[in-house]
Protein backbone atom coordinates (compact mmCIF):
# COMPACT_ATOMS: atom_id res chain seq x y z
CA UNK A 1 0.00 0.00 0.00
CA UNK A 2 1.57 3.51 -1.33
CA UNK A 3 0.67 6.19 1.21
CA UNK A 4 -0.17 9.68 -0.52
CA UNK A 5 2.91 12.01 -0.56
CA UNK A 6 1.59 14.44 2.04
CA UNK A 7 1.10 12.35 4.66
CA UNK A 8 4.31 10.24 3.82
CA UNK A 9 6.25 13.46 4.66
CA UNK A 10 4.55 14.04 7.91
CA UNK A 11 5.36 11.06 8.96
CA UNK A 12 9.27 11.73 7.91
CA UNK A 13 8.99 14.84 9.48
CA UNK A 14 7.96 13.71 12.46
CA UNK A 15 10.71 10.75 12.68
CA UNK A 16 13.17 13.40 11.86
CA UNK A 17 12.09 15.36 14.70
CA UNK A 18 11.86 12.71 17.31
CA UNK A 19 15.23 11.53 16.36
CA UNK A 20 16.68 15.12 16.19
CA UNK A 21 14.65 15.91 19.88
CA UNK A 22 16.49 13.00 21.24
CA UNK A 23 19.71 13.89 20.76
CA UNK A 24 19.91 16.72 21.44
CA UNK A 25 18.55 16.02 25.15
CA UNK A 26 22.36 16.01 27.16
CA UNK A 27 23.86 13.14 28.79
CA UNK A 28 25.51 11.87 31.02
CA UNK A 29 27.53 8.96 31.54
CA UNK A 30 29.18 8.11 34.68
CA UNK A 31 31.32 4.39 35.00
CA UNK A 32 33.96 2.47 35.21
CA UNK A 33 35.98 1.15 32.03
CA UNK A 34 32.71 0.12 29.59
CA UNK A 35 31.67 3.89 29.72
CA UNK A 36 35.18 4.30 29.06
CA UNK A 37 35.62 2.49 26.59
CA UNK A 38 32.65 4.24 24.87
CA UNK A 39 34.55 7.28 25.47
CA UNK A 40 37.92 6.16 24.00
CA UNK A 41 36.13 5.12 21.02
CA UNK A 42 34.84 8.51 20.46
CA UNK A 43 31.22 8.19 21.83
CA UNK A 44 31.42 11.31 23.62
CA UNK A 45 30.61 15.04 22.53
CA UNK A 46 28.40 18.05 22.11
CA UNK A 47 25.46 15.84 24.32
CA UNK A 48 26.73 13.25 25.72
CA UNK A 49 29.35 13.69 28.44
CA UNK A 50 31.30 10.76 29.67
CA UNK A 51 32.81 10.77 33.18
CA UNK A 52 34.86 7.18 33.63
CA UNK A 53 37.37 5.91 35.33
CA UNK A 54 38.70 2.17 34.32
CA UNK A 55 39.16 -0.44 37.53
CA UNK A 56 36.67 2.45 40.17
CA UNK A 57 34.03 0.72 42.44
CA UNK A 58 30.94 2.29 43.27
CA UNK A 59 32.74 3.44 47.00
CA UNK A 60 35.33 5.14 44.83
CA UNK A 61 32.88 6.81 42.74
CA UNK A 62 31.52 8.30 45.10
CA UNK A 63 35.05 9.35 46.90
CA UNK A 64 35.54 11.15 43.69
CA UNK A 65 31.97 12.51 43.21
CA UNK A 66 33.73 16.43 43.54
CA UNK A 67 35.49 15.72 40.04
CA UNK A 68 31.62 14.55 38.19
CA UNK A 69 30.55 17.16 35.66
CA UNK A 70 28.98 20.33 36.23
CA UNK A 71 25.65 20.75 34.11
CA UNK A 72 22.17 20.12 34.05
CA UNK A 73 21.66 16.71 31.84
CA UNK A 74 18.30 15.65 30.71
CA UNK A 75 19.25 11.96 31.74
CA UNK A 76 22.10 10.28 33.85
CA UNK A 77 23.56 6.73 32.91
CA UNK A 78 25.54 4.78 35.39
CA UNK A 79 27.61 2.01 34.53
CA UNK A 80 29.15 0.59 37.03
CA UNK A 81 29.57 -2.78 39.25
CA UNK A 82 31.86 -5.37 38.27
CA UNK A 83 34.26 -3.91 39.84
CA UNK A 84 32.89 -3.49 43.24
CA UNK A 85 31.87 -7.22 43.00
CA UNK A 86 35.30 -8.59 42.62
CA UNK A 87 36.15 -6.72 45.98
CA UNK A 88 33.80 -8.73 47.62
CA UNK A 89 33.46 -12.64 49.13
CA UNK A 90 31.39 -15.30 48.19
CA UNK A 91 28.53 -15.36 49.79
CA UNK A 92 28.54 -11.91 50.84
CA UNK A 93 27.03 -10.53 47.68
CA UNK A 94 25.75 -6.68 49.01
CA UNK A 95 25.19 -3.37 46.97
CA UNK A 96 25.65 -0.50 49.94
CA UNK A 97 28.37 1.57 48.01
CA UNK A 98 25.88 1.23 44.73
CA UNK A 99 22.83 2.41 46.40
CA UNK A 100 24.30 4.82 48.56
CA UNK A 101 25.95 6.18 44.82
CA UNK A 102 22.50 6.26 43.54
CA UNK A 103 20.99 8.63 45.96
CA UNK A 104 24.01 10.59 45.57
CA UNK A 105 23.56 11.05 42.20
CA UNK A 106 19.94 11.40 42.61
CA UNK A 107 21.05 14.73 44.96
CA UNK A 108 23.12 16.23 41.77
CA UNK A 109 21.59 15.68 39.15
CA UNK A 110 18.01 16.32 38.52
CA UNK A 111 17.18 13.97 35.80
CA UNK A 112 16.02 10.67 35.62
CA UNK A 113 19.09 7.98 36.75
CA UNK A 114 19.86 4.81 34.07
CA UNK A 115 21.61 1.89 35.58
CA UNK A 116 22.98 -0.45 33.29
CA UNK A 117 22.56 -4.39 34.63
CA UNK A 118 25.85 -5.26 35.40
CA UNK A 119 27.52 -7.31 32.70
CA UNK A 120 28.84 -10.91 33.36
CA UNK A 121 32.24 -12.07 32.70
CA UNK A 122 33.77 -14.38 30.22
CA UNK A 123 34.15 -17.79 31.85
CA UNK A 124 37.89 -18.43 31.33
CA UNK A 125 38.36 -15.42 33.90
CA UNK A 126 36.72 -17.00 36.87
CA UNK A 127 39.97 -18.98 37.32
CA UNK A 128 41.59 -15.86 38.96
CA UNK A 129 38.08 -14.43 39.89
CA UNK A 130 35.80 -16.78 41.28
CA UNK A 131 33.68 -14.40 43.36
CA UNK A 132 32.38 -12.80 39.63
CA UNK A 133 30.39 -15.99 38.94
CA UNK A 134 27.01 -16.01 36.57
CA UNK A 135 25.42 -16.91 39.94
CA UNK A 136 26.78 -13.75 41.86
CA UNK A 137 26.94 -11.27 39.17
CA UNK A 138 23.04 -12.46 38.75
CA UNK A 139 22.69 -11.90 42.66
CA UNK A 140 23.70 -8.28 42.20
CA UNK A 141 21.95 -7.33 39.60
CA UNK A 142 18.48 -8.26 41.81
CA UNK A 143 19.55 -6.67 44.49
CA UNK A 144 20.21 -3.53 42.45
CA UNK A 145 17.24 -4.12 40.01
CA UNK A 146 15.08 -4.68 43.09
CA UNK A 147 16.40 -1.08 44.47
CA UNK A 148 15.85 0.71 41.63
CA UNK A 149 12.07 -0.17 41.21
CA UNK A 150 11.99 1.18 44.58
CA UNK A 151 13.54 4.16 44.45
CA UNK A 152 11.66 6.86 42.43
CA UNK A 153 13.58 8.60 38.78
CA UNK A 154 15.89 5.63 38.76
CA UNK A 155 15.40 3.22 35.89
CA UNK A 156 17.22 -0.19 35.95
CA UNK A 157 17.92 -1.29 31.97
CA UNK A 158 19.44 -4.31 30.11
CA UNK A 159 21.81 -3.58 27.42
CA UNK A 160 23.02 -6.79 27.18
CA UNK A 161 20.90 -8.30 24.09
CA UNK A 162 23.82 -9.91 21.56
CA UNK A 163 26.50 -10.33 24.18
CA UNK A 164 26.46 -13.74 26.65
CA UNK A 165 26.64 -17.20 25.68
CA UNK A 166 24.12 -19.95 26.38
CA UNK A 167 25.43 -20.34 29.57
CA UNK A 168 24.84 -16.65 30.81
CA UNK A 169 29.10 -15.57 29.88
CA UNK A 170 29.99 -12.89 28.06
CA UNK A 171 31.13 -13.23 24.48
CA UNK A 172 32.40 -10.78 22.23
CA UNK A 173 34.62 -9.99 24.15
CA UNK A 174 39.09 -9.64 23.85
CA UNK A 175 39.84 -9.96 27.30
CA UNK A 176 37.14 -12.00 29.13
CA UNK A 177 36.21 -8.66 31.29
CA UNK A 178 35.05 -5.96 28.59
CA UNK A 179 33.38 -5.91 25.14
CA UNK A 180 35.49 -6.21 22.46
CA UNK A 181 36.40 -2.79 20.29
CA UNK A 182 34.47 -4.06 17.03
CA UNK A 183 31.14 -4.78 19.40
CA UNK A 184 31.13 -1.37 21.13
CA UNK A 185 28.58 0.07 18.38
CA UNK A 186 26.51 -2.58 19.21
CA UNK A 187 26.41 -2.04 22.82
CA UNK A 188 25.91 1.81 22.54
CA UNK A 189 23.15 1.64 20.32
CA UNK A 190 21.79 -1.22 23.40
CA UNK A 191 22.55 1.41 25.38
CA UNK A 192 20.86 4.21 23.78
CA UNK A 193 17.33 2.19 22.84
CA UNK A 194 17.04 1.54 26.61
CA UNK A 195 16.98 4.73 27.28
CA UNK A 196 15.03 6.29 24.90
Amino acid sequence: MLLPPALLGVIVLGIFLGVRGFHKEKLLFIGDSYAAKLESAGYGGENLTIYAVPGITAGQLRENQWEFPDMKPDKVVLMVGINSLAEMEEGSIQIQDERLLIEDLKKLYDAPLYVQKVFPVGEPLLQHKPVLSVKNVAEYNRLLEEFCRETEGVIFFDPQEGFLDENGYLTNTEDNLHIGEDFLGQYYENVMEAIR
